[in-house]
This record gives C-alpha cells, sequence and structure tokens, in this order.
C-alpha cells in the first residue's frame, strides 16, 4: 500500500527525553484510503463506527496506525467504555 498522499505528521511528546512522529491522515486522505466519499467518511464518524479522530482546533485528523490496525482487523465498531 503506498502512502504518496499522507502529508500529515505530528509530534507527541511521551516523557521529557522522548518524542514519537505519528501520521496523521485527514478526511480526504481517509476516505481516499477506505475507497468512500468524505461525505460517507463523516456519516461512519458520526454513528460510531471508525476510531475516534483528534481534533486540534478546527482540524480533524486520525492516526493512521490506529486505521490500519482498525482495517487489519476487519473494521470492527469501536467500543465505548460504560
Amino acid at each position: 500500500m503506498s502512502n504518496t498522499f499522507f502529508k500529515s505528521t505530528g509530534r507527541i511528546e511521551i516523557d521529557d527525553n522522548k518524542v514519537q512522529e505519528v501520521e496523521l491522515v485527514n478526511a480526504r486522505e481517509l476516505a481516499k484510503l477506505l475507497s468512500v466519499s468524505e461525505r460517507t467518511l463523516y456519516r461512519l464518524k458520526s454513528t460510531g463506527e471508525l476510531p475516534s479522530p483528534i481534533v486540534l482546533g478546527g482540524s480533524v485528523r486520525w492516526r493512521l496506525s490506529e486505521i490500519r490496525q482498525w482495517i487489519s482487523k476487519g473494521c470492527p465498531r469501536p467500543v465505548k467504555p460504560k
């Protein structure tokens, strides 16, 4: 699978001495990866069928590693804590 259209990268602080690079994808990139429209993607998000995104101000991004894991498990509906 080619990741050439994924351009967003974030940095998450783990502790004082370590920083982990995290690939983030926006709605357009994720819709392309899943072969669905952006509208369908937001519908899946609103019904809780996608892993939760990160919201930074007005930007919505998904962690690519979580999406890949979700796909490899057969796209199960995420379990919400009670």
